[in-house]
C-alpha cells in the first residue's frame, strides 16, 4: 500500500514522494535542541519584554509624578509673582510718603530759619527798648510806656520760642517717621530679592521639570517599537514551535 503524502511533508526543497531523510532534520536529537533553543529564546524574549513593560510603567508613573511637580511648581511660580507685584506696590507707596514727609519737613526748615530770624529780630528789638528804658528813668509815662511795650514784645518772643519748640519737636517726629520708613523699605526691598531669587528658582526648577520630562517621553518613544517589536517576536517564536511540534507528530505518524 502506498504512503499518503499531505501538504505538511512538502517543505522548502521537497517533493512528494522525496525520502524522510531529505524532508525532516538529520536526528530527532537536533531537532529536540532546536526546539529547546526556540523555547529558552521564547522564554527570553517574554522575560525582556515584561522588563520592559515594567520600565515603562515606571516611566509612566515618574512621568505623572513630574507632571503633578510642575502643576505645583506653576503654582508657587504665580503666588510669587503676585507677592512681588504686592511688594513693588507697597515700595511705590512708600517712596511717595516719604517724599511728602521730604517735604513736609524742608517746609518746617523754612519756618523755622524765618521764627528765628524773627526772635532774633525781636531780641534786637527789646535790647533797644532796655537801652531806652534805661535813658529815660526820669520819664514815667515813658517808662510805662515802654515796659507795656517791653511787655508786649516779651510776650510775642514767648509765642515765638514755642512755636520754634514745637515747629522742633514736629521736625524731629517727622525724622524720626523717615528713619522707620527708611528702615521698612529696605526690609521691604530685601524680601523682594529673595521672592525674585525664590521665583528664579521656581523658573529654574520648572525648566529642569520640563526637560526631564522631554528626556522621558523621548525614553518612552524608544522604547515602545522595541516592545512592539519583541511581541512579534514572541508571535514568530511560537508559530516556529508550533511547526516543530507538527513535524514530531507526523514523524511518529510515519515510524
Amino acid at each position: 500500500m502506498s504512503r499518503i503524502h499531505t501538504l505538511s511533508d512538502i517543505s522548502e526543497g521537497n517533493k512528494l514522494g522525496d525520502l524522510l531523510s531529505n524532508r525532516y532534520p538529520p536526528s530527532r536529537t537536533k531537532l529536540e535542541n532546536l526546539l529547546n533553543q526556540a523555547n529558552h529564546d521564547h522564554e527570553i524574549a517574554i522575560e525582556c519584554g515584561n522588563r520592559l513593560a515594567y520600565k515603562c510603567s515606571i516611566l509612566d508613573k515618574n512621568n505623572k509624578h513630574m507632571q503633578q511637580d510642575l502643576n505645583r511648581s506653576n503654582k508657587d511660580k504665580e503666588k510669587l509673582t503676585k507677592h512681588t507685584y504686592q511688594l513693588i506696590d507697597e515700595v511705590k507707596q512708600l517712596h511717595s510718603e516719604l517724599d511728602t514727609l521730604t517735604f513736609q519737613i524742608t517746609r518746617k526748615d523754612i519756618y523755622l530759619k524765618e521764627s528765628k530770624i524773627k526772635i532774633k529780630d525781636l531780641l534786637s528789638k527789646i535790647k533797644i527798648l532796655e537801652i531806652k528804658l534805661s535813658s529815660t528813668q526820669n520819664k514815667s509815662k515813658e517808662i510805662t510806656a515802654l515796659r507795656s511795650i517791653k511787655k508786649i514784645l516779651e510776650n510775642k518772643l514767648e509765642s515765638a520760642q514755642k512755636d520754634a519748640f514745637s515747629t522742633q519737636e514736629e521736625i524731629v517726629k517727622k525724622e524720626s517717621e523717615i528713619i522707620f520708613l527708611k528702615s521698612k523699605l529696605i526690609n521691604i526691598k530685601n524680601e523682594l530679592m529673595n521672592t525674585k531669587d525664590k521665583l528664579a528658582l521656581k523658573i529654574n526648577e520648572i525648566e529642569c521639570l520640563g526637560t526631564l520630562r522631554s528626556a522621558l517621553q523621548k525614553t518612552k518613544d524608544i522604547l515602545d517599537p522595541v516592545i512592539r517589536g519583541g511581541t512579534e517576536k514572541n508571535m514568530q517564536s511560537k508559530e516556529q514551535s508550533f511547526i516543530s511540534n507538527s513535524g514530531d507528530t507526523s514523524e511518529k505518524s510515519e515510524i
